[in-house]
């Protein structure tokens, strides 16, 4: 069993669909992406995929393509990657040493025993002070 994730032409994940393995053979008995993409075609014809809908395989152990793809999930063209929405509009796109791609912050939070959270207000309010966009977390 193989799964395939609907991507919109807003390149959200609309639908992620499992399919059998016997759809996803070519004449050599191989298994092949562009086999998954043909059967889905065919069988959702409802969508236009001329206008930039397409299918796209996602595994659960995240051995491709970043993540496992969820529905509201992006998928990221250049990086060839699924990653959730972007949590703010200042962060960006970081890859680990794993090469798994991740969001990341402007700016690190303060490096001390304390716990921070990620203001945008903040941050966009004062973007050349240090740490900017980080809030001491108190506890009450």
């Amino acid at each position: 069993m193989r799964y395939f994730a609907l991507i919109n032409p807003d390149n959200t994940v609309v639908q992620v669909n499992p399919i059998e393995d016997k759809h996803l053979l070519n004449s050599d008995g191989q298994y092949t992406e562009s086999k998954g993409i043909e059967y889905l075609q065919k069988f959702y014809k409802q969508y236009d995929y001329s206008s930039g809908f397409r299918w796209l395989e996602t595994k659960k152990d995240d051995s491709i393509r970043n993540t496992f793809a969820g529905i509201g999930m992006i998928y990221i063209n250049e990086s060839d990657c699924f990653i959730s929405l972007k949590p703010y509009s200042s962060w960006y796109l970081r890859q680990s040493d794993d090469g798994h791609y991740y969001w990341s912050p402007p700016t690190d939070p303060p490096d001390d025993d304390n716990f921070y959270y990620w203001d945008e207000d903040l941050f966009q309010s004062d973007t050349e002070v240090a740490n900017a966009g980080w809030i001491l977390s108190t506890e009450e």
